[in-house]
């Protein structure tokens, strides 16, 4: 597979992500996609991150199907996560949560979730299958050069992108 179809691979992938995380959240997908539909700027948003990590992943890598694949684990588990936290506590996930992780556990023992097994299942099979798809597609390696100046230019995206719309 030659760097374009990589590059498609990448956008393609990328919109899966979003879209499953979408599905993933809680409420009918089709209000996700309503609200969205008059919030554009926030669809982009939301597309720029799976975009960036797995950008960033598949130049440190040069294996754009593991990247996207820990990418796709990354948002999705997260996006299930934030889930069942609006569900359980009706407050979504915000990034200082993620620093309360061991008083998280500690509290979700004392609870009896509910498990959404259409999204576990989800979240595996998607996983699943961009790590079928990086072991059986193969892609040209890149230049390393064309890697170091590509990570130069995500890092900058991600910093530029952390300042000046997140």
């Amino acid at each position: 597979m030659g760097w374009t179809l990589s590059l498609f691979v990448l956008f393609l992938s990328s919109a899966y992500i979003e879209m499953t995380v979408y599905g993933i959240q809680p409420g009918y997908l089709w209000q996700v996609l309503a609200y969205t539909k008059g919030e554009p700027a926030l669809a982009w948003l939301n597309y720029l991150s799976p975009l960036l990590l797995s950008g960033i992943l598949w130049l440190l890598t040069d294996r754009l199907f593991y990247a996207a694949a820990v990418s796709c684990a990354v948002h999705q588990i997260l996006s299930y996560v934030n889930t069942l936290k609006i569900l359980y506590r009706d407050d979504p996930l915000v990034p200082k949560d993620l620093l309360l992780f061991r008083e998280a556990a500690v509290a979700a023992s004392d609870y009896s979730l509910k498990m959404d097994w259409a999204c576990l299942t989800l979240i595996s099979a998607s996983v699943a299958g961009l790590i079928l798809a990086g072991y059986y597609v193969k892609s040209r390696s890149l230049n390393k050069g064309i890697r170091l100046l590509g990570l130069i230019a995500m890092a900058g995206a991600v910093m530029a992108a952390n300042d000046h719309l997140y």
